[in-house]
């Protein structure tokens, strides 16, 4: 038996699959784009030129 497969034999643990934690999750890498998403809609819609033309708009 090789040292490899001896410290494998030995793990108690063996080799189980670890969910992604932190960013790399799909979850927060979900809420990470819609954060991102809702602070460039508001940048976009806060710009004065925006703003007056979606006044234009609704006075038609």
């Amino acid at each position: 038996m090789s040292k490899v497969e001896q410290i494998l034999a030995s793990n108690g643990r063996g080799m189980t699959t670890r969910h992604k934690s932190g960013l790399r999750g799909g979850r927060a890498r979900m809420l990470l784009v819609a954060l991102v998403a809702l602070l460039t809609a508001f940048l976009f819609f806060t710009q004065p030129e925006v703003v007056s033309a979606f006044e234009s708009l609704i006075q038609r």
